[in-house]
């Protein structure tokens, strides 16, 4: 995938689509490791450790009616190219955590991409979930969570159009706040 955020988005609709509720998206960026590493963690069904063994091969999905997945074995091979590694730990019931790394400065890292739109489009989509979106560079940190948003707006559903542009507009900003490496 030629952006981040769209292997964040895949994930985060295979985690909706496994009975998530919750999800929590982690970006960490260490300067000084010269690390990148993304977290997806959710609450829905997780999978037990022959799925884990097959989901990295790009011939395999658990959906019903589809033969292929290809997400994780590109998020796989993301990090493989950059001195990186992907992690998958999940217990069946349990939900399921995944964690790709990568060099930051590596030549071959996709660039993180439209992040904003990655959660306006998960709002809009999810609007009854919770999401989270936590970002750390070294010592800065950003957090979002729609949970937040819900309880103030008392009603309102997050995929109002107003609602929306406000969502993107407070994560451009604390992107932009946080300096993150493109």
């Amino acid at each position: 995938m030629p952006e981040l955020s769209l292997n964040i988005l895949d994930m985060a609709e295979n985690s909706f689509s496994a009975g998530a509720v919750s999800i929590e998206i982690i970006i960490d960026e260490n300067l000084s490791q010269d690390l990148l590493s993304i977290t997806v963690k959710d609450d829905g069904k997780g999978m037990d450790r022959s799925t884990i063994q097959k989901v990295t091969a790009p011939f395999y999905s658990g959906k019903k009616g589809k033969s292929w997945g290809l997400g994780i074995p590109f998020l796989k091979q993301t990090a493989d190219l950059c001195n990186g590694n992907l992690t998958i730990s999940s217990t069946p019931g349990s939900g399921t955590v995944i964690t790709m790394s990568a060099q930051l400065s590596h030549i071959d890292r996709p660039p993180l991409g439209a992040l904003s739109d990655t959660i306006v489009t998960l709002a809009a989509g999810h609007s009854d979930k919770d999401i989270s979106l936590i970002i750390r560079r070294d010592e800065k940190f950003y957090e979002f969570k729609t949970q937040v948003i819900r309880k103030e707006l008392e009603g309102v559903r997050l995929s109002d159009p107003d609602i929306l542009k406000f969502i993107e507009t407070d994560i451009k900003q604390g992107i932009k706040n946080m300096e993150l490496v493109p």
